[in-house]
């Protein structure tokens, strides 16, 4: 199947601000979709390039000419706003004084649904915040020329923020290490780190039955013997199409942008699939590789007997564990289990929070024999007052128990 990934990243906009994740979020997209076979077009402003809108469009009128793709992916990092419902705009290098060089994302979509490629995915890690009164966008301009085509294709799209919110990057110790959440994300969701996301479509007797990897090996068998068990013809693979993705991918971004001052959750419009496009190919042996490591990262830790008084001094280990127990808190065992295993990862936990009735109205935590380097609570007591009563203790309470 020939497909093709276009990544276009901006940082730099007129009048808007600079950003530093932009542009390495194209060119990241770009290398996962290179090994995964696509070909790659990359537009960005890197060394003071200027991105304008007739350079993509003529790239893709090319594709759309040539006739020889069946998937084409058009990737975007940079500035965006929504002007209302199905009104989304990506701005390019020019675009914050010149309305002729933004990018009409919903019209570009339109536009794609009267041409010959049959799978068409648009994936925005871009704001769609209202814009100003200043900066009132036109219908923008669109990316796929106009054909005469019936083709009934099926366009999807990827949003990296609801409407009307901010899409964050992090900016990392340096530039080379800023990037989007929600580009981060996606590389990690679409290189198989969610097994239960992953299918085979195995065609039986004419009927198409979807087999999830993280179902269909038994971890325990696998790590014993990897022969013990394999699909059932030798070309089927492992893959990810948008309806996968559309499984999990919300969660995924939002359990990564946890901290944020307002989170991030992603929009994923997927069409209903007729035909299976996958985006993400595995053969077998890979397939097996993603659950046995996926199987050794959520092994339960194995506690010491005496694992006396412990100092954090992994900032990611406090990280992991508060996304776990948030992902988790509806499970009361899930809860027991992760705080009595968290000290060999060297992070306090009290369980007191979650399982003790007399802390309904009011709570707090004591840390015998260290300082208390940071507190990490779930996204819905940010409206809980608290305070440090010292260096190593705090409490808090709700207004109105």
């Amino acid at each position: 199947m020939s497909k093709i990934a276009i990544c276009i990243g901006v940082n730099n906009v007129a009048n808007f601000t600079q950003l530093k994740g932009a542009t390495l979020g194209a060119i990241e997209f770009s290398k996962w979709a290179s090994a995964q076979g696509y070909e790659t077009k990359l537009f960005t402003d890197e060394k003071g390039n200027l991105v304008r809108v007739r350079e993509i469009y003529d790239f893709i009128k090319d594709c759309l000419e040539e006739m020889r793709y069946e998937q084409i992916i058009v990737y975007f990092s940079g500035h965006g706003i929504s002007r209302g419902p199905n009104q989304e705009f990506w701005y390019l290098s020019e675009g914050g004084d010149n309305d002729n060089e933004i990018i009409g994302l919903t019209r570009s979509a339109d536009d794609a649904r009267n041409c010959q490629i049959k799978y068409v995915l648009f994936i925005s890690d871009a704001c769609r915040s209202l814009p100003t009164d200043y900066y009132q966008p036109t219908s923008g301009q669109t990316l796929f020329a106009k054909q005469k085509v019936s083709t009934n294709n099926t366009i999807d799209i990827f949003y990296a923020t609801r409407p009307g919110a901010p899409a964050y990057e992090i900016a990392g110790d340096n530039l080379k290490d800023a990037h989007g959440i929600f580009t981060e994300s996606l590389i990690d969701y679409l290189s198989g780190e969610v097994p239960e996301t992953v299918v085979n479509n195995d065609i039986d007797e004419g009927t198409e039955i979807k087999r999830y990897l993280s179902k269909y090996y038994d971890p325990v068998k696998l790590s014993a013997d990897i022969n013990y068990k394999s699909l059932r013809e030798e070309n089927q693979k492992w893959i990810i199409s948008a309806p996968e993705v559309d499984l999990k991918l919300k969660e995924y971004v939002e359990s990564r942008a946890f901290g944020v001052t307002q989170g991030q959750s992603p929009e994923i419009r997927v069409q209903n699939h007729k035909t299976q496009y996958p985006l993400a190919t595995f053969t077998d042996i890979e397939g097996k590789n993603l659950m046995l490591k996926n199987w050794i990262i959520s092994k339960p830790v194995v506690q010491p007997a005496h694992p006396g008084m412990f100092k954090v001094n992994v900032l990611k280990d406090v990280k992991d564990l508060s996304i776990n127990l948030w992902n988790n808190k509806s499970d009361q065992n899930h809860l027991a289990i992760q705080v009595e295993n968290v000290a060999e990862k060297n992070v306090f936990a009290s369980d007191k929070l979650f399982k003790d009735p007399l802390y309904d109205q009011y709570t707090g935590i004591e840390l015998i024999g260290e300082t208390m380097i940071d507190f990490i609570t779930p996204a819905y007591s940010r409206n809980i007052p608290w305070r440090y009563r010292n260096s190593n203790s705090i409490s808090f309470h709700h207004e109105q128990p």
